[in-house]
C-alpha cells in the first residue's frame, strides 16, 4: 500500500508568480509571430481613435470621443484579441499550429459571446476612470483592466470550456474563489511592469528618433514603436493567465478539491 501511495502524482497546487511565469514563457515563445499579429492588430486602434479624438467636440461629444468610444472599443478588441490568443496557446500545447487568422475565424460561433465579456471589461474600465479609489490605475490603459478585473478569465471559461457568458461567469467565480486577490496581485505586479518597461524602451526609442525622423513625422513613429513594444509585451499576461486559468482548473477539478 505504502508503494501504490508513493507512486500517485501529488495533487495540484497553485502557482505562485514565479511559476505561472515559468508556465506562460515557454508557451509565448513558441508561438510569439501569431500573438504579435494578434496584439498590434488591437493596438492599432489606438492611432485610429487618436485621429477620432482629435476631431475634438464639446460636453457630451467630447466624452464620448476621447472616453468612452477608445475604452470600448479597446476593451472588446483586447477580449477578441485574448480569445484568439486562447486558441492559438491551446493548440500550441496540443503541438498544432494556428495562426492569428486562423485563430480568429474559429472563433465565429463563439463572437457573440467574446463581445459580451469585452463589454463588460470595458464598464468596468469606465468605473475605474471615473472612480477616485482606482482612477491611478488609468494609467495602465483599458487592455490592461481587462486583464484584471476578470473578463480573460469568461473569455478562457467561453473558448476552453465552450461556455455562454452566463454559464462563464459563475465558473470563472468558482475557479477564482480564494484566489482572487493574491491572482489580481500577481497581475497588477506584471501589468505595472510591463507599462513601465513600455514606457523606457519608448522613450529611448524617442531619443534615437529625433536624431533621424522629422519633426512632422516623430509623434507617429513614435506611436507606432509603443504599439509595437506593448503588441510583444501584452500576450506574455495573457500566456500567464492562460497558465493561471489551466492551474485553477486542475487545482479545484482535482479529486478532492474545492469544486468549480
Amino acid at each position: 500500500m505504502a508503494s501504490e501511495r508513493s507512486d500517485e502524482a501529488p495533487p495540484p497546487v497553485p502557482l505562485g508568480l514565479v511559476g505561472l511565469l515559468r508556465e506562460g514563457w515557454p508557451l509565448y515563445r513558441s508561438r510569439f509571430s501569431s500573438l504579435f499579429a494578434l496584439f498590434v492588430a488591437a493596438y492599432a486602434l489606438i492611432a485610429i481613435l487618436s485621429l477620432v479624438e482629435a476631431a475634438g467636440g464639446e460636453g457630451a461629444t467630447r466624452v464620448l470621443l476621447e472616453l468612452i468610444l477608445p475604452i470600448s472599443v479597446q476593451a472588446l478588441a483586447g477580449s477578441l484579441a485574448t480569445a484568439a490568443a486562447i486558441v492559438v496557446l491551446r493548440d500550441a500545447q496540443a503541438a498544432r499550429y494556428t495562426g492569428a487568422a486562423s485563430a480568429l475565424a474559429g472563433l465565429r460561433p463563439r463572437w457573440k459571446e467574446v463581445a459580451a465579456a469585452g463589454l463588460l471589461a470595458a464598464m468596468l474600465s469606465l468605473l475605474a476612470y471615473i472612480l477616485p479609489p482606482f482612477s491611478f490605475l488609468a494609467a495602465l490603459g483599458p487592455s490592461f483592466f481587462a486583464m484584471l478585473y476578470g473578463p480573460p478569465m469568461l473569455v478562457h471559461a467561453i473558448v476552453l470550456e465552450d461556455k455562454t457568458l452566463q454559464q462563464a461567469g459563475p465558473r470563472a467565480r468558482a475557479l477564482l474563489s480564494r484566489q482572487w486577490a493574491r491572482l489580481v496581485l500577481y497581475l497588477l505586479v506584471m501589468a505595472v511592469g510591463a507599462w513601465v518597461f513600455a514606457g523606457v524602451v519608448t522613450s529611448l526609442a524617442g531619443r534615437l528618433l529625433q536624431l533621424f525622423v522629422p519633426d512632422e513625422a516623430f509623434d507617429p513613429t513614435l506611436l507606432v514603436v509603443y504599439l509595437l513594444v506593448l503588441g510583444a509585451l501584452v500576450p506574455f499576461l495573457v500566456a500567464t493567465v492562460y497558465a493561471a486559468f489551466l492551474n485553477l482548473r486542475a487545482v479545484k477539478d482535482a479529486p478532492g478539491g474545492a469544486p468549480a
